[in-house]
């Protein structure tokens, strides 16, 4: 599957788990309905800049939306630290960012 498809599935899969129209999601990220539309179908590859505001208007981390496989509820609740860190580090910070996700997503697997 191309990576571009299953990113735009999983933002569609939590918009409808949240309850969100395209329009409501878009309004929160501050994307346009037509953008978030072409998301969704796989027909264009977001900006980290547009990842980031999608990640924090369905509050997930932005694994979750290249594949990851924990259901919705169980993912609020675990990455709620994650969702912190994200939100308090800046983007030149990626690199560490990166690496606590990583280790807090397998000290998370374990439990």
């Amino acid at each position: 599957m191309k990576l571009k498809i299953l990113f735009g599935f999983q933002v569609a899969n939590y918009r409808k788990l949240q309850k969100l129209t395209q329009e409501q999601l878009a309004e929160r990220a501050d994307i346009s309905i037509d953008m978030l539309g072409r998301i969704e179908r796989g027909k264009c590859a977001p900006s980290f800049n547009t990842i980031e505001k999608l990640c924090k208007s369905l509050k997930i981390m932005p694994a979750v939306l290249f594949g990851s496989n924990t259901p919705y509820e169980e993912n609020i609740q675990k990455n709620k630290a994650l969702l912190e860190i994200f939100n308090i580090l800046n983007s030149a910070d990626s690199k560490i960012i990166s690496k606590i996700t990583k280790i807090l997503s397998i000290m998370l697997e374990k439990n």
